[in-house]
């Protein structure tokens, strides 16, 4: 690939593909079950009749994610939900 320059076309450099897009430790698998049960817990709270990304849709609101959750740790959406379950999952957030 060329770049234009101020008098002549000279080539790009290529990237640096040798730093590891996923560097660091992996996310353990166990946090897509504990996941997935309070994503579970708390759309039965919310409404059982919203369909899914109804409810994707407003828990984004709720997280106060503007646009694209795609950067949206799992961590932080687990803190939230564990928060919004309340005391052993009754649904009183404290």
């Amino acid at each position: 690939m060329f770049r234009r320059g101020p008098d002549k076309l000279t080539p790009m450099s290529e990237p640096n593909l040798d730093k590891s897009l996923f560097a660091g430790p992996p996310r353990p698998e166990s946090r897509i079950d504990e996941l997935l049960g309070l994503l579970a817990a708390d759309w039965k709270r919310s409404g059982s009749d919203q369909r899914f990304f109804q409810y994707v849709e407003n828990l984004r609101y709720r997280l106060g994610v503007q646009s694209d959750a795609y950067f949206y740790e799992d961590d932080a959406l687990i803190s939230y939900l564990t928060a919004e379950a309340g005391p052993a999952g009754t649904g009183a957030s404290s």
